[in-house]
Formats: C-alpha cells, sequence, structure tokens
C-alpha cells in the first residue's frame, strides 16, 4: 500500500513539476479553434462552447464553457514538438477547396468551429459543408490536434 502513495506523490510531484515549467499563454495565439453555437439565447440546455489556444512559445489554453459554468486548462508542448508543429503550421496555405462530387446532405447543427491562424480566421467548420481546407493545411492541422491530445492538461 505504501508503495502505491509513494508512487502517486511522485507521480504528482512530476505533473506539478511540468506545469510549473509551462510558459504562460500571452499575446495573440498562433492557432485557436473556436467551437461556436448559432444557438438562440436562453435555449435549454445551453450549448457547450469552447476555444483551444496553442501560442508560439508553446503554452496551450483551453476553456469550456456551457452557461455560466466554465472549466479553464492549461499545459504545453515541448519544444521539439512545438518546433515541428510551428514549422507545418507555417508552411499550411489554409486555402479552402470546395467538394465537387460530394453527396447532398441535409443535416444542421447550431454548432460549428472558427480556425485562426495568427487572429485571422482561415476557416470556419460546419456540419454538412462542401467546403474544406487544402490537403496540407488540413494535416498541419491535425498534427497540431493530435500534438495537443498527447499533453495533460490541468485544470485552473
Amino acid at each position: 500500500m505504501r508503495g502505491w502513495l509513494v508512487v502517486a506523490i511522485v507521480g504528482a510531484a512530476r505533473v506539478a513539476a511540468a506545469a510549473a515549467t509551462c510558459p504562460a499563454a500571452s499575446g495573440t495565439a498562433m492557432l485557436a479553434i473556436e467551437v461556436r453555437s448559432d444557438a438562440p439565447p436562453g435555449e435549454q440546455p445551453a450549448p457547450p462552447t469552447s476555444t483551444l489556444e496553442l501560442y508560439d512559445n508553446g503554452a496551450i489554453a483551453s476553456l469550456t464553457a456551457r452557461g455560466r459554468e466554465q472549466i479553464r486548462k492549461t499545459g504545453c508542448l515541448d519544444a521539439a514538438t512545438l518546433k515541428k508543429i510551428r514549422a507545418a503550421l507555417a508552411a499550411a496555405r489554409w486555402r479552402t477547396v470546395r467538394c465537387t462530387g460530394c453527396a447532398t446532405c441535409k443535416r444542421y447543427s447550431t454548432e460549428y468551429s472558427v480556425i485562426r491562424w495568427k487572429g485571422r480566421v482561415v476557416f470556419t467548420q460546419r456540419v454538412c459543408s462542401k467546403d474544406g481546407l487544402d490537403e496540407a493545411s488540413q494535416r498541419a492541422l491535425d498534427d497540431a490536434l493530435e500534438a495537443i491530445a498527447r499533453v495533460r492538461l490541468t485544470a485552473r
């Protein structure tokens, strides 16, 4: 039983140390993904909205809100991963392409995602839209999201 306690304490200390070494999020986010909703105000239950931001120094900030409840989390990418992700995102052309052979979709959702690169809206993603990102930009975005998903974010 003591062994598990020691492992838990050491693990918690490592997480705390990693969190302490993360730089603070400041300035304009390098990459920001905002999940928004067109739902009318006061709709019950209130649709969740969220923002995920990656800063040039590797800091990650996440905010999820449902009504008045807000959950903030932070973390950071390691230097090697940040360098790779930063280069891929900077090389992305952020071009919107139209799918001409796509099947017609009749679904509707009030939620949509806004993707920003250095403060500028580069793409808005909606359910059943025939618009998408060019292949290289989508790959860079997917790689960034995959790297961020591997980071253990901590509540603040």
